[in-house]
């Protein structure tokens, strides 16, 4: 148990999670043709990359200033994953989240039941 805490606390944990990122980011930049969005995927693993290079760097006691360097590409990451997420690009609409389409088959079936008038 002991080895366990001693690698989470000195830094292994955090380099092997940056690896492990490192060769997604390789694997979807690869298969990018078949993935629909790679940007955001990129996007998303560069903030998880930021806060684990941050955190690597500071349980290995690297400067400061360097800590505060992968805080803040993380940050920047994280605002363009989140601005991808809520404001889609090439279109006016909200985000397919934010709607459902089984409400709006129902909404279609009310208002085409609504203005059916039927010839008995």
């Amino acid at each position: 148990m002991s080895l366990l805490v001693e690698a989470a606390v000195s830094g292994p944990l955090a380099l092997i999670g940056c690896v492990v990122l490192i060769v997604e980011a390789a694997a979807i930049a690869l298969f990018r043709h078949h993935i629909q969005q790679p940007i955001r995927l990129l996007a998303t693993i560069a903030a998880g990359f930021g806060l684990l290079a941050a955190l690597y760097s500071y349980q290995t006691g690297l400067p400061g200033w360097m800590v505060t360097i992968f805080l803040g590409g993380a940050f920047l990451a994280h605002i363009l994953d989140m601005r991808q997420r809520l404001l889609p690009v090439n279109s006016g609409k909200p985000p397919q989240s934010a709607t459902s389409s089984g409400f709006k088959r129902q909404t279609e079936r009310f208002k085409s039941a609504a203005t059916d008038t039927h010839k008995a």
